[in-house]
């Protein structure tokens, strides 16, 4: 029998940058990269940090800084430079758009960029070319039983459930 996965969430993760521009390689100025605090943004905010050293930029990586809002917040008022999130938390969180009909990936970049790029002159430069989705698993004789194919068929039993990460 097939394994039953529940999918929550698709996200796609894209590099968002401010003021880059200005910074010319050789520049004495340092590009400032921002993380969300767990390891996935550590690793990425690094990642980013040696391809911009490897093209000749100054880096300096502040681990950490919080959420999406806060980076955010830090790239507008100039605190950093660069920062990776997701497209699905700016389209939700940043930019409060409406609930789309079709959430396929390629049209949720393409509205983050846009309102990004209209709201506050911020570039999303990136995909970094994989998703995040995540998932949640249950026993297979608990689906069965309950007769549970999608995560709205959980809410009845919510109360009595455990979610561990």
């Amino acid at each position: 029998m097939k394994k039953r996965f529940f999918i929550m969430g698709l996200l796609m993760l894209v590099v968002i940058t401010s003021s880059l521009g200005c910074i010319g390689q050789g520049s004495n100025k340092t590009i400032v990269i921002g993380t969300m605090p767990y390891n996935e943004e550590y690793i990425l905010g690094h990642m980013v940090s040696l391809i911009l050293e490897d093209a000749g930029y100054k880096t300096e990586v502040k681990e950490g800084l919080g959420g999406t809002l806060i980076n955010y917040e830090a790239l507008k008022r100039g605190q950093i430079q660069v920062f990776v999130g997701y497209t699905g938390a700016f389209y939700n969180t940043v930019l409060k758009l409406p609930p789309l009909d079709n959430w396929d990936p390629n049209v949720v970049y393409a509205e983050v960029e846009k309102g990004l790029r209209e709201k506050e002159s911020i570039s999303v430069v990136a995909k970094l070319g994989f998703k995040n989705n995540y998932a949640i698993s249950i026993p297979r004789t608990l689906a069965e039983e309950k007769n549970l194919v999608k995560v709205s068929d959980l809410a009845p039993y919510a109360p009595t459930m455990v979610l561990g990460t």
